[in-house]
């Protein structure tokens, strides 16, 4: 496949955030309570790892994402989870740009065991697709383990959020493996600070070549409290590593409501 057909390709489907999934975390939301995160993220790049994970520079190329991700809690140990978004892709003339919806997750997590410090979470997703060049055409399904851990850092409340997926995928395309690492340091009433480590693998087999390699973000952003039921966040991240992925630098911005 064309260098810049794969760009544009993994922008879309492989962001590799599940940024929502890495906030939300192993712990489930409170029965008959919802929280809504609203995300815009502006990324850009004008190089890409090759098959053999060095930098070279390709087409350039932008993107425009809305993200809509919801919690419900059915009850104290399980959350109905969903996720929207549309993204706008602009490569470099000649190739078109894109707009459309991705894949529409909607899935369940359930608190498998826990303690005063410590959460264990499974969590089973289903993807349906949206527009063909932002997705696998087919509905996927993921199904993620998640693990949570609090303590002090430094005098400051802090969390680790451990989380391991295995997406499968249709239509030719190699299922997906997912590690991400959330690191919460909470400096202040108003204040959370978030380092995130969002990665994807490819695995087994797949006949369509549009991905595969993998692909490695890091993110930092800060949460800043602005009423009891609505807070803003904003960051950016990188993509730091990979193979056959565009090296993308990013600005994002969110809005979390509660209620």
């Amino acid at each position: 496949m064309p260098s810049l057909t794969r760009l544009l390709y993994t922008a879309a489907c492989v962001t590799g955030l599940m940024t929502s999934h890495a906030l939300a975390g192993a712990w489930p939301q409170e029965a008959g309570k919802t929280q809504a995160i609203t995300t815009v993220t502006v990324s850009r790049a004008t190089d890409e790892f090759d098959d053999n994970g060095s930098s070279r520079s390709t087409s350039r190329f932008r993107k425009e994402s809305v993200e809509l991700y919801g919690e419900f809690g059915i009850d104290d140990e399980t959350t109905l989870i969903t996720k929207i978004e549309v993204s706008n892709l602009h490569p470099e003339p000649p190739a078109q740009s894109a707009t459309g919806f991705g894949n529409t997750e909607i899935g369940v997590r359930r608190v498998i065991w826990n303690d005063d410090d410590q959460i264990f979470s499974l969590q089973a997703s289903a993807l349906l697709p949206g527009r063909s060049l932002l997705t696998s055409e087919g509905t996927d399904a993921e199904l993620r383990a998640l693990y949570g851990y609090t303590f002090p850092l430094f005098g400051y409340p802090s969390y680790i959020d451990a989380e391991l997926a295995y997406r499968l995928r249709t239509n030719g395309y190699k299922d997906e493996i997912r590690p991400d690492l959330t690191l919460g340091v909470r400096t202040s009433r108003n204040w959370l600070l978030l380092l995130q480590s969002l990665n994807v693998f490819s695995s087994g087999d797949g006949s369509n070549l549009a991905y595969q390699g993998r692909q490695h973000k890091l993110q930092l952003s800060a949460v800043r409290r602005l009423t009891d039921s609505v807070s803003f966040q904003f960051g950016g991240f990188a993509t730091v590593a990979g193979s056959r992925t565009p090296a993308e630098r990013a600005v994002i911005a969110a809005i979390w409501v509660n209620f």
